[in-house]
């Protein structure tokens, strides 16, 4: 994600360095000094091995990569997957140069990349939308910050000044776009000032791109700062440049084989690529000119350290000045202002030659005017994965957005506790798509829901339901004196009531199903069908088993090993679910499906005793049965239904064994 300015210039300064590439000839390249033993012993070795470098990128690879680009302006937000926001905002060290600050629903996380607070041709720098971040990640500080930008602009003028006048040439390696503008204004400006037979000075530019980069800076003004905004609708031209090439004080060239060769005239400045000094018109100028010491050459991007990148042409006569034009924050600015008066992270997060812990062999290193001084910080390494920690909001909720379909169904009622105050239970399809989330309408009726309870338990309630089912309870205090306990002597169970919302049931397996329904039913709770809400534990009286055929089965009527009173609201017809079933079930197979409805009709039929009534025959459904089929069953005034419900080991089983027949 680009601003789409930004794009434009990237797009020029990759096509100058595939332009060089292109140039380039490999034929019969020595390749030995691609071995570590030769390259660690460089001065400035290379941070990866070479032999993992691969072939620079092409033209087509290039328009490919930036199609995937997705342009934006300054402060417009744009949503990305997992419910993230990002936006950016002008950081004032170069054309299109931005920060950008990252957003959920609770966490606000601040990138400050190159920063500058100088007046440069950039739109000044946005600290608002970066102030009091959850996390600020700061990166690219001042490389030079013992160097005044002041006092380094005096420094490039007088020695462009002092080489023209010993009649030298001045060789300035630079990049395309960025200082470019700011530095051909620096250059005609001195030669202005030192006035007489200098006036005659020309200055080349020599790039691929150098007719471009110049005219994309002029034609989009509302990347710049306020007072050449300002010239654009005088209408003055925002940068020198144009007068410059205009009066013919600046020429353009592609390269320097061609025309360039019969156009200049010494003494001159001449401003081309690379600043490494290794690709480029760059090298062949040096090499040209570095015999003379009248000439000069003048680094002046602090990213391309004289002494890393000069060390091959040492011996050259030519007399060669680092004089960085560095606008980035300085370290001092960052210590006593920045951080702890106008941003104020909670977190920080800097590289690790920020610290003071880090190990390098840089003669800064550990200095404490180079180091990053703010608590808490978190130190990061190149190429590596860290999480950040951010501090806690509140709870971690998520927010849901509910469909107007949705919420044109809800009925509200009076909370218990403030009438005032409105509680509805909704239900919905949950759609969770990109990490954001909205409830949608259900499409169908979605069946075998666990039944959800709201409202208040306490223990008034429960002894009150209890004694609707001829049971009596006695509450005993918890210890902690914020439970209370509910003693059933008769069923040898207790009921443990915590804080009037939570309540758990000690007691045997068999009763705890059996006596969860006259509790539950104290509650709120949405409608359930007959079969839902009518699930009790009780043992099953003779019944019949149907193998996967739907044929009788030889297994015997089997009869309850004890048998046991139930209570007075059970009926004939009540559903019972067992889970001592699933043995039988594991062993005998599973319930007909609904097709067989008609089949199973019948052989009940030939089964009962009774022959023009089912009243006195019993089923047992398991494993695969469906609402809908154990309703008709029930339907068909059967004695009573079994469910049993294994579980899904069991389930896989019967699949494998095909005892369901389509």
């Amino acid at each position: 994600m680009r601003l789409n300015l930004l794009c434009i210039l990237d797009r020029l300064m990759m096509l100058e360095l595939i332009e060089y590439f292109r140039r380039m000839v490999f034929d019969g390249i020595d390749n030995k000094w691609r071995r570590p033993s030769i390259y660690c012993a460089f001065v400035n070795a290379p941070a990866r091995s070479p032999l993992e470098w691969k072939c620079f990128y092409s033209e087509e690879t290039m328009d490919e990569a930036l199609k995937r680009i997705t342009t934006v302006a300054f402060n417009q937000p744009i949503d990305l997957p997992g419910g993230i926001s990002v936006s950016a905002c002008p950081s004032g060290y170069s054309i299109g140069s931005s920060n950008w600050i990252f957003k959920t629903e609770y966490e606000r996380v601040g990138y400050l990349t190159s920063s500058s607070t100088r007046s440069t041709h950039a739109r000044s720098v946005a600290w608002e939308k970066l102030q009091d971040a959850d996390a600020l990640i700061l990166t690219s500080l001042s490389r030079t910050p013992e160097l005044s930008l002041e006092g380094v602009v005096i420094e490039v003028s007088q020695t462009i000044v002092d080489t023209l006048k010993r009649g030298g040439n001045v060789l300035m390696p630079v990049n395309p776009v960025g200082s470019i503008f700011d530095l051909i204004d620096v250059v005609s400006r001195s030669i202005d000032n030192a006035g007489g037979s200098l006036l005659e000075t020309r200055i080349y530019f020599v790039s691929p791109v150098a007719k471009g980069a110049l005219a994309y800076s002029n034609i989009n003004a509302e990347w710049l700062v306020e007072a050449r905004q300002n010239a654009v609708y005088v209408p003055e031209e925002p940068f020198c440049h144009v007068a410059l090439v205009r009066n013919g004080r600046l020429k353009l060239y592609d390269n320097i084989c061609e025309s360039f060769c019969l156009d200049c005239k010494s003494p001159c400045v001449v401003l081309t690529g690379h600043p490494s000094l290794r690709l480029g018109d760059a090298p062949y100028l040096l090499e040209m000119w570095g015999n003379d010491s009248k000439n000069a050459l003048i680094m002046t991007d602090p990213d391309y350290p004289l002494n890393e990148v000069y060390r091959p042409y040492e011996e050259l006569a030519i007399r060669a000045f680092y004089y960085p034009i560095e606008t980035r924050l300085e370290f001092s600015q960052v210590n006593s202002t920045l951080l702890p008066v106008e941003l104020k992270p909670k977190n920080l997060i800097v590289p690790d030659v920020y610290t003071i812990g880090h190990n390098s062999k840089s003669p800064t290193h550990n200095r404490i005017e180079f180091l990053v001084q703010y608590n808490p910080i978190l130190p990061m390494k190149y190429d590596e994965q860290i999480s950040i920690s951010l501090p806690s909001k509140k709870m971690r909720k998520r927010k849901i957005e509910i469909s107007s379909d949705v919420i044109k169904r809800l009925e509200l009622r009076a909370h218990y506790a403030n009438p005032e105050i409105g509680v509805v239970s909704l239900s919905g399809f949950l759609c969770a798509y990109d990490d954001a989330y909205e409830l949608l309408p259900a499409k169908k009726k979605v069946g075998a829901l666990r039944t959800k309870y709201t409202g208040q338990l306490t223990t008034d309630a429960i002894l009150k339901a209890l004694q609707k089912r001829n049971l009596s309870g006695r509450v005993i205090p918890h210890p902690d004196g914020e439970r209370a306990i509910i003693r059933i002597d008769s069923l040898n169970s207790s009921i443990t009531l915590a804080a009037d919302v939570e309540c758990g049931m000690t007691t045997q397996r068999s009763v705890k199903r059996l006596y969860c329904s006259p509790i539950t039913r104290s509650q709120h709770y949405g409608r359930s069908s007959h079969i839902d809400s009518h699930i009790l534990f009780p043992r099953v009286t003779p019944y019949e088993i149907y193998s996967p055929d739907f044929k009788p089965s030889d297994i015997e009527e089997k009869t309850p090993q004890k048998k046991e009173v139930l209570p007075k609201f059970l009926t004939k017809k009540e559903i019972y679910a067992h889970a001592d079933e699933v043995a039988t079930a594991k062993s005998s197979g599973c319930a007909p499906i609904k097709r067989a409805l008609t089949l199973i009709r019948g052989l009940l039929h030939a089964r009962s005793q009774l022959k023009t009534s089912l009243s006195d025959r019993s089923v047992t459904l398991f494993n695969f049965h469906t609402t809908d089929f154990a309703e008709k069953l029930v339907n068909s005034n059967i004695g009573s239904l079994v469910l049993v419900e294994s579980e899904h080991s069991y389930a896989r089983q019967a699949k494998q064994l095909e005892f369901i027949k389509s």
